[in-house]
């Protein structure tokens, strides 16, 4: 009998461990499987939470707002280009009519020093002459008469072209890119 006990004992004791080592498997086994459940778990509420129609519509909405901020954006550099390039018209149209305007200065004062010129050696000539002509004549010719005047009216009038240059170059001053162009 004694041996029927630790017979039956070591039965117990390799049933019980038998049942120890197998519930150690299936616990080994169910934490696989947990870990498996978990890893499945969050792709799946992550595909759950991206294929729900109110993100999907909130992400197309995000991406529509993106665009039209770009759309936007893009019209904004596009118009500061052309006014750039509008501004440099601008100031390369009045440049060229500043630099119009200072030949025409030149030009009148290259004209006006020449007439004077020409009038300081008449006056000198005349000066020279005059008691050469007053014991000669007291009339002047009517040739001499009319060039007096012509040169005369030619003074006058360059004085009056040179006065509405002034006029214009001092209006172009004052404008808004006469004040960067135009130096005193």
């Amino acid at each position: 009998m004694k041996n029927a006990i630790i017979f039956v004992i070591g039965i117990c004791v390799a049933i019980f461990g038998g049942v120890q080592y197998g519930l150690y498997q299936v616990n080994k086994q169910i934490d696989k499987w947990d870990v498996r459940y978990k890893e499945t778990t969050d792709k799946v509420s992550a595909f759950v939470e991206v294929a729900d129609p109110k993100t999907i519509r909130s992400y197309v909405k995000q991406l529509k707002d993106l665009l039209d901020d770009m759309s936007r954006l893009s019209s904004i550099i596009e118009t500061g280009q052309l006014s750039d390039e509008a501004l440099s018209k601008v100031f390369k149209d009045t440049q060229k009519q500043v630099n119009d305007i200072n030949n025409r200065i030149s030009d009148l004062d290259n004209e006006l020093k020449g007439s004077v010129e020409q009038v300081r050696g008449w006056v000198e000539l005349q000066e020279n002459s005059l008691d050469e002509f007053v014991e000669k004549s007291y009339s002047v010719s009517d040739s001499v008469r009319a060039e007096i005047g012509m040169t005369y009216d030619k003074i006058d009038d360059l004085y009056k072209e040179l006065e509405q240059i002034t006029m214009l170059l001092d209006n172009a001053k004052n404008t808004f890119f006469g004040k960067f162009i135009i130096k005193d």
